[in-house]
């Protein structure tokens, strides 16, 4: 860009000063393409848009399958809780033989080591 700088030490505060300003440009290119073209015939804008839009949709897939594929934690039916109930188990706490001292699994009622009734 090129400017010129001028100065008038001779005009008085009431003259008018008038100004013809003109733009030639001396490169027939565009320099805004047209719609889907870069500045200046370069690369087209189009294949930018489509990754974007293709890493968007992946995104959104691996999101989709992540949350489908994640462990689910099993329900407990009513049966399995009334007989862990009735068996004095409650959530979370384990359960230890009082005649042997061996840990118990599930609502059985005999020790599976040492044959005690519970």
């Amino acid at each position: 860009f090129r400017y010129h700088q001028y100065s008038f030490p001779g005009l008085g505060r009431d003259e008018t000063l008038k100004f013809d300003i003109s733009y030639t440009r001396s490169d027939p290119d565009p320099s805004l393409g047209s719609a889907g073209t870069g500045a200046k015939g370069g690369a087209s804008s189009f294949p930018v848009a489509a990754v974007a839009i293709g890493l968007g949709v992946a995104a959104a897939i691996g999101i989709v399958w992540a949350v489908r594929a994640r462990p689910r934690s099993r329900k407990v039916t009513r049966r399995e809780e009334r007989a862990a109930r009735k068996a004095g188990v409650s959530k979370g706490q384990p359960r230890f033989c009082p005649n042997c001292g061996a840990r118990l699994e599930g609502p059985g009622r005999f020790c599976p080591h040492c044959g005690a009734r519970q």
